[in-house]
Protein backbone atom coordinates (compact mmCIF):
# COMPACT_ATOMS: atom_id res chain seq x y z
CA UNK A 1 0.00 0.00 0.00
CA UNK A 2 1.15 3.38 -0.38
CA UNK A 3 2.31 5.39 2.15
CA UNK A 4 -0.56 9.12 0.84
CA UNK A 5 -3.37 9.55 0.14
CA UNK A 6 -4.42 12.18 -2.08
CA UNK A 7 -8.09 13.28 -0.71
CA UNK A 8 -9.91 16.26 -0.77
CA UNK A 9 -10.59 18.04 2.09
CA UNK A 10 -13.97 18.79 1.00
CA UNK A 11 -14.79 15.53 0.36
CA UNK A 12 -13.78 14.73 3.96
CA UNK A 13 -15.35 17.63 5.58
CA UNK A 14 -18.51 17.08 3.46
CA UNK A 15 -18.66 13.09 5.39
CA UNK A 16 -18.72 15.10 8.88
CA UNK A 17 -21.75 17.55 7.99
CA UNK A 18 -23.23 14.66 5.62
CA UNK A 19 -23.75 12.87 9.43
CA UNK A 20 -24.65 16.13 11.12
CA UNK A 21 -26.97 17.09 9.22
CA UNK A 22 -29.19 14.07 9.73
CA UNK A 23 -29.64 14.43 13.47
CA UNK A 24 -33.10 15.98 12.65
CA UNK A 25 -35.31 17.35 9.69
CA UNK A 26 -34.84 20.74 11.40
CA UNK A 27 -30.94 20.38 10.22
CA UNK A 28 -30.57 18.50 7.03
CA UNK A 29 -28.82 20.96 4.66
CA UNK A 30 -27.65 23.71 7.43
CA UNK A 31 -24.35 23.79 7.00
CA UNK A 32 -24.23 23.54 3.32
CA UNK A 33 -27.12 26.17 2.80
CA UNK A 34 -24.45 28.26 4.67
CA UNK A 35 -21.11 26.96 2.86
CA UNK A 36 -23.25 27.92 -0.40
CA UNK A 37 -24.02 31.52 0.78
CA UNK A 38 -20.54 32.04 2.40
CA UNK A 39 -19.13 31.36 -0.84
CA UNK A 40 -21.40 33.97 -2.77
CA UNK A 41 -21.45 36.70 -0.44
CA UNK A 42 -17.47 36.35 -0.36
CA UNK A 43 -16.96 36.06 -4.26
CA UNK A 44 -19.53 39.49 -4.37
CA UNK A 45 -17.15 41.03 -1.49
CA UNK A 46 -14.14 40.20 -3.43
CA UNK A 47 -12.63 37.40 -1.82
CA UNK A 48 -9.37 35.17 -3.97
CA UNK A 49 -10.17 31.64 -4.87
CA UNK A 50 -7.99 30.30 -1.52
CA UNK A 51 -9.70 32.24 0.68
CA UNK A 52 -13.01 31.53 -0.73
CA UNK A 53 -11.93 27.43 -0.81
CA UNK A 54 -11.39 28.04 3.04
CA UNK A 55 -14.62 29.76 3.32
CA UNK A 56 -16.76 26.71 1.72
CA UNK A 57 -14.91 24.40 4.22
CA UNK A 58 -15.56 26.47 7.43
CA UNK A 59 -19.32 26.99 6.64
CA UNK A 60 -19.30 22.68 6.25
CA UNK A 61 -18.04 22.67 10.00
CA UNK A 62 -18.95 26.04 11.78
CA UNK A 63 -21.43 24.04 13.92
CA UNK A 64 -19.10 21.32 14.30
CA UNK A 65 -18.57 22.25 18.34
CA UNK A 66 -22.28 21.89 18.62
CA UNK A 67 -21.83 18.61 20.78
CA UNK A 68 -25.65 17.39 20.96
CA UNK A 69 -28.47 17.41 18.65
CA UNK A 70 -30.20 19.88 21.22
CA UNK A 71 -27.62 22.44 20.68
CA UNK A 72 -27.41 21.67 16.83
CA UNK A 73 -31.20 22.95 16.77
CA UNK A 74 -31.12 25.14 19.01
CA UNK A 75 -28.34 26.76 17.08
CA UNK A 76 -31.30 27.34 14.50
CA UNK A 77 -32.77 30.12 16.09
CA UNK A 78 -32.31 33.57 15.24
CA UNK A 79 -31.03 35.15 18.18
CA UNK A 80 -29.27 32.58 20.20
CA UNK A 81 -28.48 32.67 23.82
CA UNK A 82 -25.15 31.29 24.23
CA UNK A 83 -23.83 31.69 20.84
CA UNK A 84 -19.76 31.22 21.35
CA UNK A 85 -19.45 27.87 23.50
CA UNK A 86 -19.71 25.64 20.04
CA UNK A 87 -17.89 28.04 17.99
CA UNK A 88 -15.06 27.86 20.45
CA UNK A 89 -15.22 24.36 20.97
CA UNK A 90 -15.41 24.16 17.25
CA UNK A 91 -11.72 26.08 17.26
CA UNK A 92 -10.17 24.05 20.15
CA UNK A 93 -11.27 20.80 17.69
CA UNK A 94 -9.36 21.84 14.30
CA UNK A 95 -7.07 23.92 15.05
CA UNK A 96 -4.13 21.86 15.33
CA UNK A 97 -4.99 19.85 12.26
CA UNK A 98 -2.81 20.28 8.66
CA UNK A 99 -4.68 22.83 6.29
CA UNK A 100 -7.38 23.55 9.14
CA UNK A 101 -5.67 26.59 11.18
CA UNK A 102 -7.10 29.56 9.27
CA UNK A 103 -10.47 27.25 9.24
CA UNK A 104 -10.89 27.32 12.83
CA UNK A 105 -10.13 30.78 13.17
CA UNK A 106 -12.95 31.30 11.39
CA UNK A 107 -15.35 29.08 13.14
CA UNK A 108 -14.10 30.13 16.54
CA UNK A 109 -15.76 34.13 15.66
CA UNK A 110 -18.44 33.59 13.54
CA UNK A 111 -21.09 34.63 16.01
CA UNK A 112 -18.99 37.67 16.91
CA UNK A 113 -21.44 41.24 16.42
CA UNK A 114 -19.92 43.18 13.97
CA UNK A 115 -20.20 45.84 16.27
CA UNK A 116 -18.36 43.92 18.93
CA UNK A 117 -15.50 43.29 17.25
CA UNK A 118 -13.45 46.33 19.23
CA UNK A 119 -13.04 43.63 21.98
CA UNK A 120 -11.29 41.18 20.31
CA UNK A 121 -7.76 41.90 19.21
CA UNK A 122 -7.87 43.36 15.69
CA UNK A 123 -5.84 40.50 14.00
CA UNK A 124 -8.26 37.49 15.11
CA UNK A 125 -11.85 38.17 13.51
CA UNK A 126 -11.16 37.59 9.88
CA UNK A 127 -13.76 39.17 7.50
CA UNK A 128 -14.78 35.41 6.60
CA UNK A 129 -16.44 34.87 10.23
CA UNK A 130 -18.69 37.87 9.60
CA UNK A 131 -19.29 36.07 6.81
CA UNK A 132 -19.73 33.40 8.30
CA UNK A 133 -22.14 35.00 10.73
CA UNK A 134 -24.68 36.53 8.13
CA UNK A 135 -24.62 33.45 6.02
CA UNK A 136 -25.80 31.07 9.18
CA UNK A 137 -28.67 33.71 10.49
CA UNK A 138 -29.64 33.99 6.78
CA UNK A 139 -30.11 30.45 6.53
CA UNK A 140 -32.38 30.24 9.77
CA UNK A 141 -34.40 32.75 8.69
CA UNK A 142 -35.75 30.47 5.82
CA UNK A 143 -38.76 28.51 5.63
CA UNK A 144 -38.86 25.28 4.19
CA UNK A 145 -42.75 25.17 4.25
CA UNK A 146 -43.17 28.15 1.69
CA UNK A 147 -41.39 29.35 -1.66
CA UNK A 148 -38.32 30.83 -1.01
CA UNK A 149 -38.95 33.95 -3.68
CA UNK A 150 -42.05 34.88 -1.51
CA UNK A 151 -39.56 35.03 2.10
CA UNK A 152 -37.04 36.78 0.29
CA UNK A 153 -38.10 40.57 0.76
CA UNK A 154 -38.85 39.81 4.41
CA UNK A 155 -35.89 38.62 4.96
CA UNK A 156 -33.66 41.27 3.56
CA UNK A 157 -35.86 43.34 5.82
CA UNK A 158 -34.61 41.63 8.65
CA UNK A 159 -31.09 41.53 7.82
CA UNK A 160 -30.97 45.47 6.89
CA UNK A 161 -32.36 46.00 11.12
CA UNK A 162 -29.46 44.40 12.23
CA UNK A 163 -26.94 46.15 9.44
CA UNK A 164 -24.12 48.10 11.90
CA UNK A 165 -24.98 46.10 14.35
CA UNK A 166 -24.82 42.59 14.18
CA UNK A 167 -23.44 42.22 10.43
CA UNK A 168 -20.89 44.23 8.49
CA UNK A 169 -22.64 46.85 6.90
CA UNK A 170 -20.26 45.99 3.01
CA UNK A 171 -21.67 42.17 3.71
CA UNK A 172 -24.61 43.36 4.25
CA UNK A 173 -24.74 45.57 0.72
CA UNK A 174 -22.95 42.09 -0.91
CA UNK A 175 -26.09 40.31 0.46
CA UNK A 176 -28.28 42.52 -1.53
CA UNK A 177 -26.77 42.64 -4.56
CA UNK A 178 -27.33 39.06 -4.03
CA UNK A 179 -30.85 38.97 -3.38
CA UNK A 180 -32.22 40.51 -6.63
CA UNK A 181 -31.63 37.64 -8.44
CA UNK A 182 -33.54 34.37 -8.14
CA UNK A 183 -31.02 31.83 -8.92
CA UNK A 184 -29.11 32.93 -5.75
CA UNK A 185 -32.27 32.21 -3.46
CA UNK A 186 -33.26 28.96 -5.68
CA UNK A 187 -29.77 27.35 -5.40
CA UNK A 188 -30.09 27.38 -1.02
CA UNK A 189 -33.07 25.81 -0.94
CA UNK A 190 -32.48 23.03 -4.25
CA UNK A 191 -32.39 19.32 -2.56
CA UNK A 192 -29.48 19.03 -4.60
CA UNK A 193 -27.53 21.80 -2.82
CA UNK A 194 -23.87 19.98 -2.26
CA UNK A 195 -23.67 17.59 -4.92
CA UNK A 196 -24.59 19.97 -7.90
CA UNK A 197 -23.17 23.09 -6.62
CA UNK A 198 -20.23 23.06 -3.83
CA UNK A 199 -19.22 19.26 -5.76
CA UNK A 200 -18.17 21.45 -9.22
CA UNK A 201 -15.47 22.80 -7.51
CA UNK A 202 -14.22 19.71 -5.18
CA UNK A 203 -10.91 19.20 -7.35
CA UNK A 204 -9.86 22.36 -5.91
CA UNK A 205 -9.49 20.57 -2.51
CA UNK A 206 -6.83 17.81 -3.25
CA UNK A 207 -4.31 17.75 -0.99
CA UNK A 208 -1.78 14.85 -0.63
CA UNK A 209 -2.23 14.00 3.36
CA UNK A 210 0.11 11.33 4.79
CA UNK A 211 -0.93 8.34 7.11
CA UNK A 212 0.23 10.25 10.24
CA UNK A 213 -1.52 13.77 9.16
CA UNK A 214 -4.85 11.40 8.03
CA UNK A 215 -4.86 10.36 11.71
CA UNK A 216 -4.94 13.33 13.41
CA UNK A 217 -7.82 14.73 10.68
CA UNK A 218 -10.09 11.07 12.41
CA UNK A 219 -8.48 12.38 15.78
CA UNK A 220 -10.31 15.15 15.76
CA UNK A 221 -13.46 13.68 14.24
CA UNK A 222 -13.74 11.13 16.83
CA UNK A 223 -13.46 13.62 19.22
CA UNK A 224 -16.73 15.01 17.47
CA UNK A 225 -17.98 11.89 17.42
CA UNK A 226 -17.87 11.15 21.41
CA UNK A 227 -18.91 14.27 22.38
CA UNK A 228 -21.92 13.97 21.15
CA UNK A 229 -22.61 11.90 24.25
CA UNK A 230 -21.07 11.59 27.58
CA UNK A 231 -21.75 8.18 27.61
CA UNK A 232 -19.36 7.19 25.22
CA UNK A 233 -17.12 10.20 25.41
CA UNK A 234 -13.83 7.88 24.84
CA UNK A 235 -15.18 5.10 23.27
CA UNK A 236 -13.76 5.76 19.87
CA UNK A 237 -10.37 5.69 21.45
CA UNK A 238 -10.69 2.44 23.18
CA UNK A 239 -12.45 0.79 20.17
CA UNK A 240 -9.13 2.05 17.74
CA UNK A 241 -6.16 1.01 20.00
CA UNK A 242 -7.57 -2.63 20.55
CA UNK A 243 -8.06 -2.88 16.60
CA UNK A 244 -4.51 -1.50 16.05
CA UNK A 245 -3.19 -4.09 18.50
CA UNK A 246 -5.22 -7.00 17.46
CA UNK A 247 -4.71 -6.14 13.80
CA UNK A 248 -0.64 -6.04 14.56
CA UNK A 249 -1.51 -10.03 16.16
CA UNK A 250 -2.72 -11.33 12.56
CA UNK A 251 0.44 -9.79 10.82
CA UNK A 252 -0.84 -6.51 9.32
CA UNK A 253 1.63 -4.02 8.19
CA UNK A 254 2.55 -0.97 9.96
CA UNK A 255 0.88 1.19 7.62
CA UNK A 256 -1.86 -1.06 7.70
CA UNK A 257 -2.24 -1.09 11.46
CA UNK A 258 -2.65 2.70 11.35
CA UNK A 259 -5.34 2.25 8.94
CA UNK A 260 -7.12 -0.01 11.09
CA UNK A 261 -6.31 2.50 13.88
CA UNK A 262 -8.35 5.92 11.77
CA UNK A 263 -10.93 3.10 10.75
CA UNK A 264 -11.48 2.54 14.67
CA UNK A 265 -11.76 6.75 15.28
CA UNK A 266 -13.96 6.66 12.61
CA UNK A 267 -16.33 3.72 13.20
CA UNK A 268 -19.10 5.68 14.54
CA UNK A 269 -19.19 8.75 12.82
CA UNK A 270 -23.17 7.94 11.84
CA UNK A 271 -23.50 8.10 15.59
CA UNK A 272 -24.29 12.16 14.86
CA UNK A 273 -27.34 11.16 13.02
CA UNK A 274 -28.48 9.86 16.34
CA UNK A 275 -30.38 11.33 18.91
CA UNK A 276 -29.22 12.28 22.43
CA UNK A 277 -32.29 10.59 24.48
CA UNK A 278 -31.14 7.19 22.08
CA UNK A 279 -27.40 7.47 22.87
CA UNK A 280 -27.50 8.59 25.95
CA UNK A 281 -30.19 5.98 27.53
CA UNK A 282 -28.95 4.79 30.67
CA UNK A 283 -30.32 1.24 29.84
CA UNK A 284 -31.72 -1.73 27.28
CA UNK A 285 -32.96 0.26 23.86
CA UNK A 286 -36.96 -0.70 23.53
CA UNK A 287 -37.45 -1.76 19.50
CA UNK A 288 -37.88 1.42 18.43
CA UNK A 289 -34.96 3.21 19.83
CA UNK A 290 -32.73 -0.29 18.41
CA UNK A 291 -34.02 0.69 15.40
CA UNK A 292 -33.22 3.92 15.24
CA UNK A 293 -29.39 2.64 16.57
CA UNK A 294 -28.78 0.02 13.79
CA UNK A 295 -28.96 3.54 11.47
CA UNK A 296 -25.58 5.13 12.81
CA UNK A 297 -23.10 2.13 10.93
CA UNK A 298 -25.40 2.41 7.83
CA UNK A 299 -24.45 6.73 7.87
CA UNK A 300 -20.95 5.83 9.01
CA UNK A 301 -20.91 3.83 5.75
CA UNK A 302 -22.60 6.07 2.88
CA UNK A 303 -20.63 9.74 5.10
CA UNK A 304 -17.38 7.71 4.68
CA UNK A 305 -18.12 6.88 0.83
CA UNK A 306 -17.65 10.31 0.19
CA UNK A 307 -14.02 9.75 0.05
CA UNK A 308 -13.10 7.07 -2.33
CA UNK A 309 -9.41 7.20 -1.04
CA UNK A 310 -10.87 6.02 2.71
CA UNK A 311 -12.93 2.54 0.98
CA UNK A 312 -10.93 0.15 2.67
CA UNK A 313 -10.87 2.07 5.95
CA UNK A 314 -14.57 2.75 5.59
CA UNK A 315 -15.26 -0.92 5.24
CA UNK A 316 -13.29 -1.92 8.08
CA UNK A 317 -15.30 0.67 10.31
CA UNK A 318 -18.76 0.72 8.68
CA UNK A 319 -19.45 -3.30 9.16
CA UNK A 320 -18.51 -3.34 13.00
CA UNK A 321 -22.15 -4.12 13.57
CA UNK A 322 -22.06 -7.14 11.12
CA UNK A 323 -21.97 -10.67 12.28
CA UNK A 324 -20.80 -14.23 10.84
CA UNK A 325 -24.06 -16.06 10.58
CA UNK A 326 -25.37 -12.88 8.73
CA UNK A 327 -27.97 -11.53 11.44
CA UNK A 328 -25.61 -8.18 12.33
CA UNK A 329 -26.73 -5.19 10.35
CA UNK A 330 -27.43 -2.91 8.55
CA UNK A 331 -26.03 -5.14 5.01
CA UNK A 332 -26.77 -8.65 6.25
CA UNK A 333 -23.20 -9.87 5.17
CA UNK A 334 -22.13 -13.16 6.33
CA UNK A 335 -18.84 -14.76 7.34
CA UNK A 336 -17.17 -14.76 3.45
CA UNK A 337 -18.25 -11.45 2.62
CA UNK A 338 -16.34 -9.84 5.96
CA UNK A 339 -12.63 -8.61 5.22
CA UNK A 340 -10.42 -9.45 8.09
CA UNK A 341 -10.49 -5.71 9.37
CA UNK A 342 -14.16 -5.89 9.75
CA UNK A 343 -14.04 -8.91 11.47
CA UNK A 344 -11.05 -7.15 13.44
CA UNK A 345 -13.11 -3.74 14.42
CA UNK A 346 -16.35 -6.06 15.72
CA UNK A 347 -14.61 -8.02 17.98
CA UNK A 348 -12.52 -4.16 19.20
CA UNK A 349 -15.91 -2.56 19.58
CA UNK A 350 -17.76 -5.69 21.71
CA UNK A 351 -14.24 -5.78 23.56
CA UNK A 352 -14.26 -1.95 24.49
CA UNK A 353 -18.33 -1.59 24.46
CA UNK A 354 -18.44 -4.15 27.59
CA UNK A 355 -15.27 -3.66 29.70
CA UNK A 356 -15.34 0.58 29.64
CA UNK A 357 -16.85 2.57 32.42
CA UNK A 358 -19.97 4.47 31.37
CA UNK A 359 -22.09 7.22 33.74
CA UNK A 360 -24.55 4.94 34.75
CA UNK A 361 -22.68 1.49 35.34
CA UNK A 362 -19.30 -0.16 35.62
CA UNK A 363 -17.11 -2.33 32.81
CA UNK A 364 -17.79 -5.90 33.02
CA UNK A 365 -15.49 -8.35 34.80
CA UNK A 366 -12.58 -10.30 33.30
CA UNK A 367 -14.47 -13.37 33.60
CA UNK A 368 -17.89 -12.62 32.02
CA UNK A 369 -16.28 -10.59 29.68
CA UNK A 370 -14.46 -14.07 28.48
CA UNK A 371 -17.97 -15.62 28.92
CA UNK A 372 -19.55 -13.08 26.50
CA UNK A 373 -16.76 -12.88 23.30
CA UNK A 374 -16.68 -17.23 24.04
CA UNK A 375 -20.54 -17.17 23.42
CA UNK A 376 -20.33 -14.68 21.04
CA UNK A 377 -17.45 -16.47 19.22
CA UNK A 378 -19.52 -19.93 19.29
CA UNK A 379 -23.08 -19.01 18.02
CA UNK A 380 -20.77 -17.31 14.82
CA UNK A 381 -21.20 -13.81 16.05
CA UNK A 382 -18.02 -12.81 16.01
CA UNK A 383 -14.72 -14.64 14.63
CA UNK A 384 -13.31 -16.85 16.85
CA UNK A 385 -9.61 -16.56 15.73
CA UNK A 386 -9.80 -13.20 16.66
CA UNK A 387 -11.36 -13.54 20.07
CA UNK A 388 -9.15 -16.20 20.99
CA UNK A 389 -6.38 -13.36 20.52
CA UNK A 390 -8.08 -11.19 22.74
CA UNK A 391 -8.93 -13.97 25.50
CA UNK A 392 -4.86 -15.36 25.23
CA UNK A 393 -3.73 -11.99 26.32
CA UNK A 394 -6.57 -10.08 27.90
CA UNK A 395 -4.64 -8.02 30.49
CA UNK A 396 -2.86 -6.45 27.96
CA UNK A 397 -5.58 -5.66 25.54
CA UNK A 398 -7.46 -4.49 28.97
CA UNK A 399 -4.62 -2.16 29.79
CA UNK A 400 -3.99 -0.55 26.20
CA UNK A 401 -7.81 -0.13 26.38
CA UNK A 402 -7.94 1.64 29.52
CA UNK A 403 -4.79 3.71 29.08
CA UNK A 404 -6.00 5.27 25.75
CA UNK A 405 -9.28 6.06 26.84
CA UNK A 406 -7.84 8.08 30.38
CA UNK A 407 -5.84 9.77 28.07
CA UNK A 408 -7.98 11.08 26.33
CA UNK A 409 -10.29 11.82 28.76
CA UNK A 410 -7.56 14.04 30.06
CA UNK A 411 -7.85 16.10 27.37
CA UNK A 412 -11.13 16.26 26.20
CA UNK A 413 -13.24 19.87 26.19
Amino acid sequence: MIGEFTISLFDISMSLTDAMDLVSPNVVDHHKKVSYISLNIGKEYGLDDNRLEELVLAGLLHDSGALSDKERIDNLRFELEKPHRHAEVGFQLLKDLPYFKDIAKMIRYHHVPWNQQNQYSNNDILIESQILHLADRLSVLIEDDSNVLTQKDKIISLINKEKGGLFDPKLVDALESLAIKEYFWLDITHPALGERLLLKNSDNYNYELGIDELMEVSKSFRRIIDLSSSFTATHSDGVAITAKNIASRVGFSDFECKMMEIAGYLHDLGKLAIPNKVLDKPGKLDEDEFDLMKNHTYYTFRSLERVPELSVINTWASLHHERLDGKGYPFHYCERNLPLGSKIMAVADVFTAITEERPYRTGMSKDKVIKILKEMSETKKLDQYIVDIVIKDFDYFDQIRKKAQQQDENIMI
